[in-house]
C-alpha cells in the first residue's frame, strides 16, 4: 500500500490538497477500519444510458443514482422501498433487485441495431437521485425525479415526478413536503401569505426579476439548520423555478414537529443491525484477500500508483462551494473491479459532502484499465479501498 500526495495549485487563492491513498481490501489496516466490522454508512454510485426494444417502440433510459444502502449502521429498508416504488414504479428492498425489475419493464436489450427505429417510436426516460445533506445518525436528504418522455407513436405514457425528501434514520420515517411545513400556518403566522412569499424571493440562491408578477411554493426539505424551499416564480416569459434557504427559527410556526425532532434530538440510538460490504459481485465471491494465498493475484493498474497519481492530479477538482465554506475531509470509497478489469461499482463508505464525494466518485469512474484479479489463472471480481482526502491549505 502506498500513500500518494497531490498538491493541485489554484494561482492566487488558498491551495486545495488532494491526499489519495489506495490499498487492496486485504491490507489490515484497511480491513480493520472499515471492512471487518458492520458498515456504517455506504451510498452506492450507478450511472449507466441503456437501449431497448419493446415490440417495435424503443426506450432509451438513463439513470444517475446515488442509492443509500446504509444509513447509520442500519440498512435503511423502508427508504429503499420507497425509492423502488417511486423512483422505479417496482417492489424491492434494495438497488439491484429494484434496477434490475426496472429495466426487465422496459424490454429486451439491444445488443445490435441491424436498422433504426422509426424516431416517433422512441420513449426517454431519466431516472435521478442525489444525496443533499447527510446528518450522521440523525437524517439524510434526497432529490429524486423521474422523467419519462414518449414520442408521439410510442406505446410508454409520459410521467414527471420531481420531489425532496428527508429520512429520519433514527425513527425510520420518511418526511415529505407535507410532513416537514405546515401550509395552512402560513396564513396565521403572517400578516399576509405574500409576507412569506417575499421572505422566499428575498432569500433566493439565485436573482427573482423585478417583472414577475407571482411566485408560488413547490416543495420542502431539511437542510442543516435551514428548510430548503423549491419554489417557482412567473413573468411574461414563463414560469421559472427557484430555490431559497429560510432559517428554521424564522420560520418555527411552520416546521412541524417531526420535522423539528431532528433538529432538537441529542440522543442517539445504536442501531441494532449489523450491515456487511457484499462480499459477493454477480454471484461470485469477490478477491478480498489477495495477498493471502499464492493462487491469488490482486488487480493491477497499468503504470502502477505513479499512473493513478498522475490520473487523479489532472481529473480531481475541489468543488468551488466546498472549497468556499472551507469543507475539507477524507471520501472513503470501494471499488468493485469485475472479470473484464472495469470499474463495475463504487461506493462511499465515508462522506465529507454530498458534492465532495460526487467529485471523487465522477473521478474514480474515468479510470480505466486495470489488469482484473485472478484465482488459480481465472479472472474474478475483486475490491478496491481509495481514500481521497480534500484538504485546504495557506498558500
Amino acid at each position: 500500500m502506498k500513500h500518494i500526495r497531490l498538491f493541485l495549485s489554484v494561482p492566487g487563492r488558498l491551495l486545495p490538497m488532494v491526499a489519495v491513498l489506495m490499498g487492496l481490501l486485504s491490507s489490515p489496516e484497511l480491513s480493520a477500519q472499515t471492512l471487518g466490522e458492520p458498515l456504517h454508512y455506504s451510498i452506492r454510485y450507478d450511472k449507466g444510458h441503456y437501449f431497448y426494444h419493446n415490440g417495435v417502440d424503443m426506450n432509451v433510459v438513463d439513470l444517475n443514482v446515488e442509492w443509500p444502502e446504509v444509513l447509520g449502521s442500519s440498512a435503511a429498508k423502508p427508504l429503499q422501498k420507497f425509492l423502488a416504488d417511486n423512483l422505479f414504479h417496482v417492489s424491492a428492498d434494495n438497488y439491484d433487485d429494484a434496477k434490475a425489475a426496472f429495466l426487465l419493464s422496459q424490454g429486451e436489450p439491444v445488443t445490435r441495431l441491424d436498422t433504426l427505429p422509426e424516431p416517433s417510436r422512441y420513449c426517454y426516460t431519466d431516472c435521478s437521485l442525489r444525496l443533499l445533506y447527510y446528518k450522521p445518525d440523525q437524517y439524510a436528504t434526497f432529490s429524486f425525479s423521474r422523467f419519462v418522455s414518449p414520442e408521439k407513436m410510442s406505446s410508454q405514457k409520459g410521467d414527471t415526478l420531481s420531489m425532496f425528501l428527508t429520512y429520519d434514520i433514527q425513527e425510520q420515517r420518511i418526511l415529505l413536503f407535507n410532513d416537514i411545513i405546515q401550509k395552512s400556518n402560513i396564513f396565521t403566522s403572517f400578516d399576509v401569505p405574500e409576507a412569506f412569499l417575499t421572505l422566499l424571493a428575498n432569500n433566493a440562491t439565485s436573482a427573482i426579476p423585478e417583472e414577475a408578477y407571482s411566485i408560488g411554493l413547490m416543495d420542502a426539505c431539511m437542510l442543516g439548520n435551514d428548510v430548503f424551499f423549491k419554489c417557482f416564480y412567473e413573468d411574461d416569459s414563463g414560469m421559472y423555478e427557484f430555490f431559497s434557504f429560510l432559517d428554521r427559527n424564522s420560520i418555527g410556526a411552520l416546521v412541524k414537529n417531526n420535522a423539528k425532532k431532528l433538529y432538537k434530538r441529542t440522543k442517539v440510538k445504536p442501531s441494532a443491525e449489523k450491515v456487511y460490504f457484499p462480499d459477493t459481485f454477480e454471484g461470485e465471491s469477490i478477491s478480498m484477500h489477495t495477498d493471502a494465498t499464492p493462487s491469488e493475484n490482486g488487480p493491477m493498474y497499468k503504470g502502477g500508483v505513479a499512473a493513478v497519481q498522475k490520473f487523479l492530479s489532472e481529473n480531481l477538482k475541489y468543488p468551488e462551494n466546498d472549497w468556499a465554506k472551507g469543507v475539507q475531509g477524507k471520501v472513503v470509497a470501494s471499488l468493485v473491479i469485475d472479470k473484464k478489469g472495469d470499474i463495475a461499482k463504487i461506493n462511499v463508505l465515508s462522506p465529507v459532502s454530498p458534492t465532495i464525494d460526487r467529485e471523487a466518485v465522477r473521478t474514480l469512474r474515468l479510470i480505466s484499465g486495470f489488469t482484473p484479479a485472478s484465482r488459480l489463472g481465472e479472472p474474478v471480481p475483486s475490491c478496491l479501498l481509495v481514500n481521497v482526502a480534500f484538504t485546504i491549505r495557506g498558500e
